[in-house]
């Protein structure tokens, strides 16, 4: 019988010490479909003994309810669900998207974006004539002047600036 070398056995490397967040907008009743999305990526991170911060998404000026942070704090809790770091509250620190934003206009990739309400409407009367939603407000204006909407799924709002 051929000598076999036999190297001891160990473990594999725990896995990096990772970070996430639970994002909530406190715009209402925390959705079902958030909760869901919160709860399964908390167990996930738990299970990678990753650490969770709670930051409320609250820049959605004119449709955020103060009252709706505590209760998505309270629904949170309910569900079990816990954090490390927070809750923070985004519009408290606006730092880092400020240095975001400097970094992508230093690459000339941020100019400003007007939402013209009339355009708007005419095309959401146009659209819904044909059964469509319409263009929304913050449309952006690609290089060259081509008007085009966020992708689904984006922020859209008013007036300010974005990225493409």
């Amino acid at each position: 019988m051929p000598n076999a070398s036999i190297e001891p056995f160990s473990p594999p490397p725990p896995p990096q010490c990772g970070i996430t967040r639970l994002a909530p907008s406190p715009t209402g009743a925390l959705h079902l479909g958030n909760a869901r999305t919160f709860l399964v990526n908390w167990a996930l991170a738990r299970r990678q003994g990753w650490r969770i911060v709670l930051r409320i998404e609250d820049l959605d000026g004119p449709r955020v309810k103060p009252e709706a942070i505590e209760a998505c704090v309270r629904t949170l809790g309910w569900l079990g669900i816990d954090w490390d770091i927070g809750p923070l509250i985004q519009s408290e620190d606006l730092g880092p998207c400020e240095q975001a934003m400097g970094a992508l206009a230093s690459r000339g990739l941020v100019y400003p974006v007007r939402a013209d309400a009339v355009g708007d409407r005419r095309g959401r009367e146009r659209a819904t004539r044909r059964g469509g939603p319409g263009p929304r407000a913050g449309a952006v204006r690609r290089a060259g002047g081509r008007r085009e909407p966020l992708p689904a799924g984006a922020a859209s709002g008013g007036s300010g600036a974005a990225a493409v």
